[in-house]
């Protein structure tokens, strides 16, 4: 599968769930967008900013892509688990928690260079 637009993906999985007036279905994510929210380059925390640190090799616990922010890969193992029972609301709120978490990572990063280069 592509690069997942997972905004689109959920906002289509919540009309088609609000149109069956139901709280959950778990027919509303597609069996290749549920495969994509269980690999971490294309689930939703895969797709953020390639600069937030990842594991590189297969660690035995976790395997290439995987967010080493314990915060980020919590939120994207949750956001995967609502996808693959069917609850976009859920996976809403995840996808705006990892985008915040991302945001924080990215700005500690931008911090952390701006004060090395201060002491260069």
């Amino acid at each position: 599968m592509s690069r997942v637009n997972w905004k689109k993906v959920i906002n289509r999985a919540i009309a088609e769930l609000e149109w069956k007036d139901a709280e959950f279905d778990s027919t509303v994510f597609t069996a290749a967008e549920k495969a994509a929210a269980g690999e971490w380059p294309d689930c939703a925390c895969g797709v953020q900013d390639p600069l937030i640190p990842r594991v590189k090799t297969d660690t035995g616990e976790w395997t290439p892509g995987t967010p080493k922010d314990a915060v980020l890969r919590d939120f994207g193992i949750r956001f995967y688990n609502a996808v693959e029972d069917g609850r976009p609301f859920d996976a809403r709120a995840l996808l705006y928690a990892i985008q915040q978490r991302s945001g924080e990572i990215l700005e500690g990063i931008a911090k952390r260079a701006k004060a090395k280069r201060r002491k260069a």
